[in-house]
C-alpha cells in the first residue's frame, strides 16, 4: 500500500477512536466503512485490509468492500460499453467532433490503473453542441429526466434503464472575491457571514479540452482530457465540493480525488510549465492552490513548487444558505467533521436531554452576529416528554425588513422556514419537526420549534450539534447564529 494511503487510514483510525470506546467494535467497523466509502477509497485499500481489520478487531471490512468493488466494476464495464456505443453513433452520423468524457472513469482512461476505477453513478460528457448530443442519445433509447433545479453548467441529464449521462455546457471553476478573503482573515472563531454572490466564477470549455484530448482504446476511442486538464478539472471539482458543501460541517471533498491529483502530477507526461499556461484566472489558481494545500496538509507532501503560492491564503466554506461561512482549522476537518465538532469549537452551550435540568436559557445570544444588530431577545430549550421545545423571542422587526428566515441544521438534517409577520412558509422540514409563532409582550414575535428526540438521535455519536440561524431579509440580510450542543 502506498504511504499516502497509509497516512489517510491512520487519520481514519484516529477520527474513529475519538468517537468510540473499546468494546464498540461493531460501531467502529460501521464508522470506518462509512469513511472509506465516503471518500471512495474502496478500490485502493484492498492490499492492507487484513492489517486494518487487526487494528480494529473486526472481520467485516473485507466482505463489504469486496462487494462495493464488485458493483463498481460492473458499473465501470457498462460505462465502457456505453462509451463505445456513443463513439459508434457519432461515426455513423459522420460527425467531425466527438464528445469528451470528463471526471468519473476518465482518470482510468488516461492511466489504465485499476485503483482509478471508483464509484461513479453517471457518465459526464461535454460537447460543443449539447442539443445535438441529446438528439443522438435519444436515438439509442435515452430520455431526458426532470430538469428542475439543473445547474447552470449542465445542459441535460439523460437516462436509459440504469445508465445516466450528465451533459455539460462547461465545467465551472470557483474562486473568492477579495472582500470575502479579507473577511476570512479577520474572522473570529473561524466563522463569518458572506453572500453567495461574492463567489467569483470561471469556466473550462469544450474548446479548451478539444485540442489535446486523448482517445482511449478501451473506450472505443472515446476521448478524455489530457493530463494537464485532468488535474485542473479535479482541482476545480475538489474546491467546488468544498466551498459548496452546505448543511453539514464536513468539507465535502473526496480523498480519492486528491490521490488522483497526486497520481497525475507524478506521471511522466505532466509538465508543470505546460500546466501553468492553462491556469489563466484567479479562480483556476484558487482551485489548484487549494488542492496543493490539501496535499501538504493531509499527505505531508510538497507539490507544484514552481507555481506562485500565498501560504497565508484562507479557504472558507459555506455552511448555510444565509451565508454562514466556516474556516476549517485542522487536517481532519477536511476528512470528517460534524456539527458537534463545529458547535464545540464555538464554545456552544450544552443541553443534556437526560439531565435533571429540563430547561436552559442560552446566554450571550448575539455572540455570532453578521452586522452587530441585535435581533434575538432570548432563546430557551426545554425537554417535554419525547420532544425538544425551542423558543426564540425575536425583537420587533423594522418595516424596512421584509421577513425572517429560520434555518436549523443538525447532523444530516435541515429545516428552513420564512415568517412574514402573519404566515409561516416552510421550505424544508425534517420528519416530525413543527413550527409556530405567537406575539410577545413587546409586540415582537416568538418562534416555537418542536423536534422529536428520536429525530435528534444519530448513529455513532453521543451528542449532536444543533445550529440555528435567524436571518432578517431586506437591505441586509442580517443574520444571527445560535449554536447548541445536545447531549443524548
Amino acid at each position: 500500500m502506498d504511504n499516502d494511503l497509509q497516512i489517510i487510514l491512520k487519520n481514519f483510525l484516529e477520527i474513529t477512536r475519538t468517537r468510540f470506546i473499546p468494546g464498540q467494535e461493531d460501531l467502529i467497523t460501521k464508522f470506518l466503512l462509512e469513511l472509506i466509502l465516503l471518500h471512495k477509497l474502496e478500490g485502493r485499500v484492498s492490499q492492507d485490509l487484513q492489517h486494518l481489520e487487526d487494528k480494529i478487531q473486526s472481520t467485516n471490512l473485507t466482505q463489504t468492500l469486496d462487494d462495493s468493488r464488485y458493483r463498481n466494476q460492473l458499473r465501470f464495464l457498462k460505462q465502457c460499453q456505453l462509451a463505445k456505443e456513443i463513439v459508434n453513433l457519432f461515426q455513423r452520423h459522420n460527425f467531425n467532433e466527438f464528445p469528451i468524457l470528463i471526471k468519473g472513469i476518465s482518470i482510468y482512461g488516461l492511466t489504465n490503473q485499476a485503483y482509478h476505477i471508483r464509484r461513479s453513478v453517471d457518465m459526464d460528457l461535454i460537447y460543443s453542441d449539447p442539443a445535438s448530443l441529446v438528439s443522438l442519445l435519444m436515438e439509442i433509447g435515452f430520455a431526458k429526466i426532470n430538469e428542475d433545479g439543473i445547474s447552470d453548467h449542465e445542459f441535460s441529464t439523460m437516462v436509459r434503464e440504469e445508465l445516466v449521462i450528465d451533459i455539460h455546457k462547461f465545467i465551472p471553476v470557483f474562486g473568492y472575491s477579495e472582500g470575502m478573503l479579507k473577511k476570512a482573515l479577520r474572522a473570529e472563531k473561524h466563522i463569518f457571514f458572506e453572500s453567495f454572490t461574492k463567489l467569483t466564477s470561471d469556466k473550462i470549455s469544450y474548446s479548451d479540452l478539444n485540442q489535446d484530448a486523448y482517445a482511449v482504446p478501451n473506450f472505443g476511442g472515446m476521448r478524455v482530457p489530457d493530463v494537464h486538464y485532468q488535474v485542473l478539472i479535479l482541482c476545480a471539482h475538489l474546491f467546488k465540493n468544498f466551498v459548496h458543501s452546505l448543511f453539514h460541517c464536513s468539507s465535502g471533498i473526496i480523498l480519492a480525488e486528491l490521490l488522483d491529483i497526486r497520481d497525475l502530477l507524478r506521471r511522466p507526461s505532466f509538465d508543470v510549465r505546460r500546466f501553468e499556461l492553462i491556469i489563466t484566472s484567479n479562480e483556476k489558481s484558487t482551485s489548484v492552490n487549494f488542492a496543493r494545500e490539501l496535499i501538504s496538509l493531509i499527505l505531508g507532501e510538497s507539490s507544484l513548487q514552481e507555481l506562485a503560492y500565498d501560504p497565508n491564503r484562507a479557504y472558507p466554506k459555506f455552511i448555510l444558505w444565509n451565508g454562514l461561512m466556516y474556516l476549517p482549522t485542522r487536517p481532519n476537518d477536511y476528512i470528517y467533521s460534524n456539527y458537534s465538532d463545529f458547535t464545540e469549537r464555538l464554545g456552544a452551550e450544552s443541553f443534556n436531554l437526560r439531565g435533571r435540568d429540563t430547561k436552559i436559557l442560552i446566554p450571550d445570544i448575539e455572540a455570532f452576529n453578521s452586522h452587530g444588530v441585535r435581533q434575538v431577545n432570548l432563546m430557551t430549550l426545554k425537554r417535554q416528554s419525547d420532544q425538544l421545545d425551542i423558543r426564540i423571542e425575536l425583537i420587533n422587526r423594522p418595516n424596512s425588513l421584509s421577513c425572517d428566515v429560520i434555518e436549523m441544521a443538525f447532523e444530516g438534517k435541515r429545516c428552513c422556514f420564512s415568517f412574514d409577520g402573519s404566515n409561516i412558509e416552510v421550505e424544508e422540514q425534517s420528519e416530525g419537526c413543527s413550527f409556530g409563532f405567537t406575539i410577545g409582550e413587546d409586540q415582537g414575535y416568538v418562534i416555537h420549534i418542536k423536534i422529536p428526540v428520536g429525530v435528534l438521535s444519530t448513529p455513532f455519536v453521543s451528542q449532536v450539534g444543533l445550529v440555528i440561524c435567524v436571518t432578517r431579509w431586506g437591505d441586509g440580510p442580517l443574520s444571527t447564529l445560535i449554536p447548541v450542543n445536545i447531549l443524548l
